[in-house]
């Protein structure tokens, strides 16, 4: 992070996980950093180039990496039924779409019923949100 603000004066660091990296850095000098090789163990693997990118919260976000790969979709608890659906300009908090699998609990046991996933702001946005709000009251 600090490397881009001095060379480019801006911060192209998107977001990282456990596996992966996301930034706006070329792989070239991404590897001054991390050990890229897609076989060796606690090396990162480069999976890819992005032209765009939307990233709404940890494990929730949507790629394009062009007409030869098509996008990628990551979205912690969205069944696949729902991906045909996404689009850029849907995937956002708020977005819908049914395919879910919950467990009801029945007389006699537990039956899968069909449910809406959403995308929902993380509590943490919503509480800074919330305390934003009650300052500009006061």
């Amino acid at each position: 992070m600090d490397y881009s603000i001095s060379k480019y004066g801006t911060n192209k660091y998107i977001y990282s996980d456990t596996d992966s990296i996301h930034c706006m850095l070329p792989i070239e000098e991404l590897k001054q950093f991390c050990e890229i090789d897609s076989v060796k163990l606690g090396a990162w693997k480069h999976e890819g180039t992005a032209k765009k990118g939307r990233f709404i919260r940890q494990k929730c976000y949507i790629e394009d990496f062009g007409e030869a790969e098509g996008i990628s979709i990551t979205c912690a608890g969205m069944p696949k039924q729902c991906y045909p659906y996404v689009t850029f300009e849907n995937f956002k908090t708020g977005f819908t779409c049914g395919g879910k699998l919950a467990f009801k609990h029945v007389k006699g046991g537990v039956q899968l019923v069909e449910t809406e996933f959403t995308i929902k702001e993380e509590k943490v946005i919503t509480a800074i949100k919330r305390i934003k709000s009650m300052k500009k009251q006061k």
